[in-house]
């Protein structure tokens, strides 16, 4: 499962994971788009587990 919010308008898609797992491992286009996806939020999800795990420490 996954959880996600949007900043600005945005075109969805829902997959299954059997069909997510189907292209990931048959279609090279697929897999890039998926991967440079996650590659651009990266910094920002590492900012955001960065944040949490200071926070947790302060506690």
């Amino acid at each position: 499962m996954a959880d996600g919010r949007a900043s600005e308008r945005t075109n969805v898609a829902s997959l299954s994971a059997p069909v997510f797992a189907h292209l990931m491992s048959t279609s090279e286009p697929f897999r890039s788009f998926v991967l440079e996806g996650y590659l651009a939020l990266l910094p920002r999800i590492s900012n955001v587990v960065g944040a949490h795990v200071q926070r947790l420490q302060r506690a």
